[in-house]
């Protein structure tokens, strides 16, 4: 049986819009890290969060797959850090992602709006 110990490290805004918002979300299994990529509006964010660690799975399960046919090498447990807090960590920084998105397109004045939506671009929130 293989056990996998999955760490969530950040999510990147990697293009924001009036209209779009895309997130890479960062993992490490300890041996390599990985992302996920997704285009979301943040509305129900419990959902998407249950989506995010499906789909960590997935990508590990598959990432780790042995080529041997023993039955007990193809048995595989994945663990996230912090197992107990994992789902209310995420929810909170999508809560500060949506919370700086909302704060961007409702901004008043003109003068800095482009150079916010450029910071938003490139703004990385790291998951404790």
């Amino acid at each position: 049986m293989k056990v996998v110990n999955v760490k969530f490290i950040s999510v990147e805004i990697m293009k924001f819009s009036r209209d779009d918002l895309f997130l890479r979300i960062n993992f490490t299994d300890g041996v390599e890290n990985r992302n996920i990529e997704k285009q979301t509006d943040l509305s129900k964010i419990d959902e998407f969060v249950r989506t995010i660690i499906g789909e960590v799975r997935i990508i590990e399960k598959n990432a780790n797959r042995s080529t041997t046919n023993s039955f007990l090498d193809d048995a595989m447990m994945i663990l996230f850090e912090n197992d107990e807090e994992l789902e209310e960590r995420l929810a909170n920084v999508f809560r500060r992602i949506k919370e700086d998105v909302r704060k961007t397109r409702t901004q008043k004045l003109a003068q800095n709006y482009l150079q916010n939506i450029t910071n938003m671009q490139n703004a990385k929130y790291i998951i404790y």
